[in-house]
Parts: C-alpha cells; structure tokens; sequence
C-alpha cells in the first residue's frame, strides 16, 4: 500500500474512533459535555534526520487558555494507538 493511502487510512480511523467516542459520552453526560473539540489536526513532520513523525492534535473543550494534547508517532499505526490509550487513559476506561 501506498504510504499517502495508508496515512489517510490512519486518519479516517481516527476520526471513526473519536466519533464513537464523542457520541458515547454525549449519550451518558448529555449534549456538550464532551472534553474534547472535533475535528482534530493531523500533520506529518519531517525530523532533522529524514524520518517521519505522524501527529494529531486534539483540543480540549476546558475553556481558557485552549490546551491541545499532542499524540506523535514514528509509525502511522502506533499513532492509532496513541491517541486510542492517551484519551481512554485520561477520560476514563469507559469510553472504549
């Protein structure tokens, strides 16, 4: 597979899994209470020494000052998991 299909793949999975998310915790707590603002920003960046870091960017919903919690990984799958763990491991293990 092509590296740009299998990125946008990571990607769309991502976005498949937040969504799951955000509707179960607006089915438990009600509209707008989720902790976290969609859609997420994704970019890949190109390190001093030619490899690649996949990154997406979440922003929370906490108010002011605006926090963003960073997931970054050297492969686009481990970013998958990345974000999956970081937001079960900080917004309950509810939310799978």
């Amino acid at each position: 597979m092509v590296e740009q299909e299998k990125w946008e793949m990571v990607q769309q999975e991502i976005l498949g899994f937040l969504v799951t998310f955000l509707h179960q915790i607006e089915w438990r707590y009600g509209e707008n209470r989720a902790p976290i603002k969609y859609p997420p920003d994704f970019s890949i960046v190109i390190n001093q020494d030619g490899s690649h870091s996949y990154v997406c960017m979440i922003e929370t919903d906490f108010g002011e000052p605006e926090e963003r919690i960073h997931f970054s990984s050297d492969s686009v799958d481990g970013l998958i998991e990345g974000v999956k763990l970081g937001l079960i491991g900080r917004f309950g293990r509810n939310f799978e």
